[in-house]
């Protein structure tokens, strides 16, 4: 609403107006300090009693990846989740900001942690945790279940696996609130990456399989069995997802990260509904039946989905380490 959008360019203001007056000192910012200069510029308007700020702020230093933080108001905590699956809350305490109470009164406090290679922070409003269906809450715990199973992933996967999740359990209608939230991710450092995009014709597979071939054959012995998955997702994208006109494109992308080969295709097509086709058993029996590609890659890898969009797909496969 107005009054929202209004507070939200008073912050934004604010804050830039502190970090440009601070541009030229050397010493660290310190979000209890930011919030303080908030509170008191606030003070300082004229804003209805009835008025105040929730805000979170972070402040993550690059140098040794350090992340400082500080809180005025905000309920629901950011989680973080280190790369081994553990998973705990930032609590931090501090009240929201508001005219009616005097600012001589608050007390800010700070923490701070080594955010160390691997792990993942998701920040949220509570218009995610917070809707409702059938009298039942969305809630925190759905969350930390997908961050704990999922961390060994990049965090753009993550999101599509709590945008999935987040759908299915609206079904699709209209939310009662606004839902954002953030994923801040330290990538694990030995990260190893191919990127290819080519047009939609038999050749450009052929040259993806063997560039893919090449590229992971070094860290697991199952990649023949990874390319007939990759080579019906491919195939697909190419065919049923672009139609096979050359003009569109394929991206494909593999990642050697720790324990695990992680690859995504993505065609320019308008998607499909893919949730009742994976995980679905294959009937050698019937030779008429579709979508038997989708089922054999789902054999071939340890996690597999797509974007709610249905036009990229994820997969995961653990490494099996080369005899």
């Amino acid at each position: 609403g107005l009054d929202g959008s209004m507070l939200t360019i008073f912050v934004r203001e604010t804050i830039n107006s502190y970090l440009l007056a601070r541009s030229k000192e050397s010493t660290k910012l310190s979000p209890n300090e930011i919030i303080n200069f908030l509170n008191e510029k606030y003070c300082q308007e004229e804003f209805p009693d009835d008025y105040f700020i929730c805000i979170f702020i972070g402040v993550l230093e690059l140098e040794n990846m350090n992340f400082c933080y500080a809180n005025a108001g905000i309920q629901i905590p950011p989680i973080k989740a280190t790369k081994t699956g553990e998973v705990e809350l930032l609590s931090c305490g501090g009240m929201p900001i508001i005219s009616a109470i005097d600012r001589n009164l608050y007390d800010f406090c700070e923490e701070s942690f080594d955010f160390l290679a691997g792990s993942t922070i998701l920040f949220t409003t509570d218009g995610l945790v917070e809707e409702m269906r059938d009298e039942q809450m969305y809630g925190r715990e759905r969350i930390k279940e997908i961050l704990a199973a999922n961390c060994h992933l990049p965090s753009d996967w993550i999101v599509e696996l709590i945008n999935n999740d987040f759908i299915a359990f609206t079904r699709g209608e209209q939310l009662s609130d606004d839902v954002t939230y953030l994923i801040l991710q330290h990538e694990n450092e030995q990260q190893q990456e191919l990127t290819l995009e080519v047009a939609s014709s038999c050749d450009a597979i052929d040259y993806v399989k063997h560039q893919i071939l090449e590229f992971i054959a070094p860290y697991t012995t199952e990649a023949n069995k990874l390319l007939i998955g990759l080579f019906e997702l491919i195939t697909n994208a190419v065919e049923h997802g672009n139609k096979v006109q050359q003009s569109k494109k394929v991206k494909v992308k593999a990642v050697i990260d720790g324990e695990f080969i992680l690859f995504s295709i993505e065609d320019e097509g308008e998607g499909f509904n893919w949730r009742n086709k994976i995980g679905k058993t294959l009937d050698l029996d019937c030779f008429d039946e579709r979508g038997r590609g989708i089922t054999i890659t789902g054999m071939c890898f340890d996690q597999f989905f797509y974007n709610h969009r249905g036009n990229k797909a994820f997969l995961v496969k653990k490494i099996n380490e080369p005899q």
